[in-house]
C-alpha cells in the first residue's frame, strides 16, 4: 500500500510538471543522438540552395535539415557533400549538423553549362540517405550601358554614375550575381562588389578619378570571365599648373637617334634624327604634374618609358655620368624633374648624360 502510494505521488508529480511546461514550436535537438535509433536511418530534407539558375563560377549556400521519423532535429549527425562530374567544387567535404539540426556548405558552379548537382548523404545507414541539390547554369556576358569616355577635374566624382547590364546567352536576363569593380588607372570606385539587379540585370557605380594626367580605367567582371571597362580623361583645373619644356638629347655615341614623346592633350611629337651629344632645338610642353610617355630609337635597339613631371626635388645638374649603357636625356626647364619609369635608358652603347632639372 505504502509502495502505491508512492507511485502514485510519482506520477502525480510527473503530470503537473508536464503540464506546467508548454511545448516548444520546434522539436528541440537531441544532443545525445538518441533520437535515432541504431536501426532508424533518419531523414534528410532540403532546407536552401536547390533549383537556381545561376552563372558559372557562382556561389551557392547548400543546407539540409536531419531529423527522425517523428520530425526531431537531431544536431549530431554527420552529413557529406560530394558534386557529380563536371558540378564545381563544395567547400567542405562532411559538415555537421548544428543546433538547429541543420548542415551546410558552400558550392562554386563549375563553367559547363546546363545542368550541375551535389549529393548530401547520411553515410551511418546503407544505402545511405541522401537529398540532391540542383542548378541550371547559363552563359551571360557584360554590357556597358553608360558612364563611359567622360572628362571631369582630376580627383574629383564623375556626374554621372558608371552603369553595366548584364545580359543572358539568349539576350534575356540573366540571373542576379556579384560583380567586381577593379581600378586598373587612376582613382577609386564607391563599392568593390556590386550586385546585378534580378529584374534588368542592371548594377551602378561611383567613380572619383586620379590625378590629371595619369590614364584613369576601371575595369567590371563578372563570375563566368566576361568584363567591360570604362574610360575617363581627368583634366586639370585651368591655369594651375606650370608648363613643363621638353627636349631630347642625344647622349650616346651612336648618331641618328629618334625620340618620340606623346602626351594626354599635345599628341604625338617627334625628336630627331640627333647626332652624337646634340640636343634637339624644338621642345614640347606639358603641364606639370602631366604623365606622358617617351620613345627611344637607338640603332637597331629601341626602349619605351613613361614619364611624370613634378617639382625639382634634387640639385641642378647636366654632368655626364657613366651608367655602362649609353641613354637619351630628356631635359627640362628650370624648377621641373622627371620621374620615370622603364627600360629606354638601356638603348645603345656608350656613356651616357642623366636626366637634368634644367636645360644644358
Amino acid at each position: 500500500m505504502r509502495a502505491g502510494r508512492i507511485v502514485g505521488t510519482i506520477l502525480s508529480l510527473g503530470l503537473v510538471w508536464l503540464a506546467g511546461v508548454a511545448c516548444p514550436a520546434e522539436p528541440p535537438c537531441d544532443f545525445n543522438d538518441s533520437v535515432l535509433a541504431p536501426d532508424e536511418p533518419g531523414v534528410l530534407s532540403i532546407v536552401e540552395g536547390d533549383g537556381g539558375t545561376a552563372l558559372p563560377g557562382a556561389v551557392l549556400t547548400l543546407s539540409v535539415a536531419l531529423s527522425d521519423h517523428t520530425g526531431l532535429r537531431v544536431c549530431t549527425g554527420v552529413i557529406s557533400w560530394s558534386p557529380t562530374a563536371n558540378s564545381g567544387t563544395v567547400a567542405n567535404s562532411a559538415t555537421r549538423t548544428d543546433a538547429a539540426g541543420v548542415a551546410s556548405t558552400t558550392w562554386t558552379l563549375g563553367p559547363t553549362l546546363g545542368t550541375q548537382s551535389v549529393t548530401a548523404a547520411l553515410d551511418r545507414w546503407n544505402p545511405p540517405v541522401t537529398v540532391t541539390f540542383t542548378a541550371t547554369v547559363v552563359a551571360a556576358h557584360l554590357e556597358i550601358v553608360s558612364g563611359d569616355m567622360q572628362a571631369a577635374l582630376g580627383g574629383s566624382v564623375l556626374p554621372d554614375l558608371l552603369e553595366v547590364r548584364l545580359v543572358g546567352e539568349d539576350g534575356g536576363l540573366a540571373p542576379r550575381t556579384n560583380l567586381t569593380w577593379q581600378v586598373t588607372g587612376g582613382g577609386t570606385v564607391a563599392e568593390a562588389t556590386t550586385e546585378s539587379s534580378p529584374n534588368d540585370g542592371r548594377s551602378q557605380n561611383e567613380w572619383t578619378l586620379g590625378p590629371a594626367g595619369m590614364a584613369q580605367a576601371v575595369t567590371v567582371s563578372e563570375p563566368s570571365g566576361s568584363s567591360v571597362t570604362f574610360t575617363a580623361t581627368a583634366t586639370p583645373p585651368a591655369g594651375s599648373h606650370p608648363k613643363a619644356e621638353i627636349s631630347a638629347y642625344n647622349g650616346t655615341l651612336t648618331p641618328g637617334v629618334i625620340v618620340t614623346m606623346q602626351t594626354p592633350y599635345d599628341g604625338e611629337q617627334t625628336f630627331g634624327p640627333l647626332a652624337p651629344s646634340t640636343q634637339d632645338s624644338d621642345s614640347l610642353q606639358v603641364e606639370v604634374g602631366q604623365a606622358f610617355q617617351i620613345t627611344a630609337v637607338v640603332g637597331a635597339q629601341s626602349g619605351s618609358v613613361t614619364c611624370t613631371t613634378g617639382p625639382a626635388i634634387i640639385p641642378d645638374s647636366s654632368d655626364p655620368v657613366n651608367t655602362g649603357h649609353a641613354m637619351v636625356a630628356v631635359f627640362t626647364n628650370a624648377g621641373v624633374f622627371l620621374t620615370c619609369n622603364g627600360a629606354w635608358m638601356s638603348v645603345g652603347a656608350g656613356r651616357a648624360s642623366r636626366q637634368s632639372s634644367q636645360r644644358p
